[in-house]
């Protein structure tokens, strides 16, 4: 009984992991997804309501043998916005640069 009463008192007072809302990437503003990369490092944001990708701010948050690659969205306010980078292989680093340089 002490033992129940102990977890419950614990349960109680440890506070919830709140999981955070991911942004659709076409009904946000550009700012405001550029800032939550900005602010959070990284971040998990919907490019459509199927798809999504992790953007990041910069190289620090690449794993070892990926480079950040610009990243380019369709947000609600720009069709062409930079909110961060991708992580990529050498390969999709060549890829997309190629594919972004031909965006602009």
């Amino acid at each position: 009984m002490k033992a129940f009463l102990v977890a419950s008192t614990l349960a109680l007072t440890i506070p919830a992991a709140h999981a955070q809302e991911r942004l659709l990437a076409t009904r946000t503003a550009c700012s405001r997804l550029a800032s939550a990369v900005a602010s959070q490092g990284a971040a998990v944001i919907s490019t459509s309501s199927t798809a999504y990708d992790r953007f990041v701010g910069d190289s620090s948050y690449c794993a070892i043998g990926e480079a950040p690659v610009p990243a380019l969205v369709r947000s609600a306010d720009n069709p062409s916005c930079f909110i961060g980078f991708r992580c990529g292989g050498i390969s999709r680093c060549r890829r997309e640069a190629r594919s972004a340089a031909r965006a602009v």
